[in-house]
């Protein structure tokens, strides 16, 4: 079965004078199936962890909503990759959390999850954090039990929280979920972590971290964390401060059909956006995420404020390249990962049969893409056996169409312009998230019409297959 629904990208503004704004979602979607991915571009704050932090959640429309405490000259602009899980393979829960003022830590019940199968994604913004310390404002969130999620800060600081959290928990053979303890040594600028060997380009990670600190010096704060090879985190900052950034990290490993693509880049003082290009993906089931929380990134502000220089937005310009905005002024540098939560597999099946409607076994069939330019590349070539069945199956390339060329031995003309000799299984094989089925938008099921790539779903594919005898 899929692993998820839908997938939509929607942008978020909100300008000098603005705590709150939405926009519209256009898939339909369920919201109690989606999980927002967030990371925003951040101008003029003033610094003021009130203005940087917004809490983030859905609503009926359905609609998504940012919210921040107060807003005096601060111009933020998110960049939401809206997630919607197909909830017979994955269990999405959300609900809220506070952490009072001069308070250290706060706690939200969940249903009971298997931890080795579900990680988290949170949102909030600050009431009353200052522009001084970042202790007061920077956020941990992790899983205390498997019935309880804990929020930290350094112990005891000035300011209240409020924010919404999601988890999703993978109930099919989706994927699986380690967390670990990360972050930066005191007195140093990189700390590795030791983990189960993974799969590079099977695995993700989302990290959230708390400061042991009490400046707002983005070089001893600003950071990034992220898979460094098989069997380490890295996390990096800009300066050695004699103060520890404390990191939970959720690395998320597909078994079977997701792929990951990541890199970490650098942005000189006076760089504004930084595009990359990468392996083709298909928009509808990908997205793009610095790794740490709400685009956070390693910067080298050596002075009080610049938070702003030390935030990205994220999204794809096509679908092999990727870009980042952010407010320039400091140096940077910042992880990214795009995560294609499932690659679309294939199976086109059917029999064989001459023209007086009785089977013929052993045809040769070749399943051909068409490149739209008057040619064809041969994709695979098979023989339908004794019974006259034969198949394809693979991964489908974005808006690829297919044709499927069948002849009997090496006899160009055994078939007429007339033959019908292909004709789709109605039966799926649920292995695989497209098959091959009649047209039935059009009531019709007679072997000559057209045959398209159908989801599961019955949601009708970009992807058209012709037979051509």
């Amino acid at each position: 079965m899929a692993l998820i629904t839908s997938i939509e990208y929607v942008e978020i503004a909100l300008g000098a004078s603005d705590t709150t704004n939405s926009t519209n979602l256009t898939k339909s979607q369920t919201l109690a199936n989606c999980v927002p991915f967030v990371t925003k571009d951040v101008e003029d704050t003033g610094n003021y962890y009130d203005e940087l932090y917004l809490d983030v959640y859905f609503e009926s429309g359905p609609k998504v909503t940012a919210v921040r405490q107060t807003a005096t000259v601060g111009v933020i602009t998110l960049g939401i990759f809206v997630v919607e899980f197909n909830p017979t393979e994955v269990d999405v829960q959300t609900g809220t959390f506070t952490i009072a003022d001069a308070s250290g830590s706060g706690t939200a019940a969940v249903d009971e999850v298997t931890l080795a199968e579900t990680a988290m994604v949170f949102n909030y913004k600050t009431n009353g954090c200052g522009n001084t310390v970042w202790g007061n404002s920077a956020i941990r969130g992790y899983f205390s039990s498997t019935t309880q999620l804990t929020f930290d800060r350094q112990t005891s600081q000035a300011g209240a929280i409020s924010g919404h959290w999601f988890t999703f928990e993978d109930i099919g053979d989706n994927f699986h979920v380690a967390t670990y303890d990360g972050g930066i040594a005191a007195s140093q600028t990189v700390t590795d972590t030791e983990i189960t060997e993974v799969v590079m380009n099977k695995t993700f990670t989302l990290s959230s971290f708390r400061t042991i600190g009490s400046n707002d010096d983005t070089e001893n704060y600003s950071n990034w964390n992220c898979l460094l090879d098989t069997t380490h985190l890295r996390a990096e900052r800009d300066y050695a401060k004699n103060e520890a950034i404390e990191s939970k990290v959720f690395v998320v490993e597909f078994d079977n059909t997701g792929l990951v693509q990541r890199g970490v880049e650098s942005l000189g003082v006076d760089d504004a956006y930084f595009e990359k290009t990468i392996t083709a993906v298909d928009l509808l089931y990908a997205m793009v995420s610095s790794a740490t929380f709400q685009g956070n990134m390693q910067s080298d502000g050596s002075s009080a404020g610049n938070e702003e220089c030390s935030f990205a937005k994220w999204k794809f310009n096509s679908n092999v390249q990727i870009r980042a905005d952010r407010t320039s002024g400091l140096i940077a540098e910042t992880c990214w990962e795009v995560v294609e939560w499932e690659k679309i597999y294939y199976k086109l099946e059917g029999k064989t049969y001459n023209k007086s409607g009785s089977i013929l076994g052993t045809c040769n069939l070749s399943l051909m893409k068409d490149n739209l330019d008057d040619t064809c590349t041969v994709v695979d070539y098979t023989t339908s056996d004794g019974s006259g069945d034969y198949s394809f199956s693979g991964i489908v390339d974005d808006d690829a169409q297919y044709q499927i060329y069948a002849w009997k031995d090496d006899s160009p003309h055994i078939f007429d312009i007339t033959d019908h000799v292909l004709l789709p299984k109605e039966t799926p094989d649920t292995n695989y998230n497209l098959y091959l089925r009649s047209d039935t938008d059009k009531g019709e099921t007679s072997p000559d019409k057209d045959l398209r790539l159908r989801s599961q779903a019955d949601k009708l594919s970009r992807r058209r297959i012709f037979l051509i005898t």
